[in-house]
């Protein structure tokens, strides 16, 4: 069970392809772990963006709306707070996944 430390909510931009920003706050998003900016991805022996994939991907999810977003007690080593976030109801996170 998530330990809550607050909400927060509003328009969200896209920071890293797990990263959120709403107003100051920048958000880890809980449970999940992006492609990172130059990280090297392969599929069926070729090269691929995958950190450009999953940016678009976040930046889709968070042009639906506002988000609200749980955020843990937890932060990570640079000082951002972990948060689980929605969308209309749909969890952010999960849906990057699926996607």
């Amino acid at each position: 069970r998530l330990a809550a430390a607050g909400t927060v909510d509003g328009n969200a931009e896209a920071i890293n392809a797990d990263v959120i920003r709403i107003g100051d706050t920048r958000i880890v998003l809980w449970g999940i772990d992006a492609p990172d900016p130059g990280q090297p991805c392969r599929l069926n022996g070729r090269s691929w963006g995958c950190f450009d994939a999953a940016m678009r991907a976040l930046q889709i999810a968070l042009s639906r709306g506002p988000a609200t977003c749980l955020l843990t007690d937890h932060s990570d080593p640079f000082g951002r707070a972990y948060g689980v976030c929605e969308i209309g109801g749909e969890d952010i996170g999960a849906w990057l996944v699926l996607a």
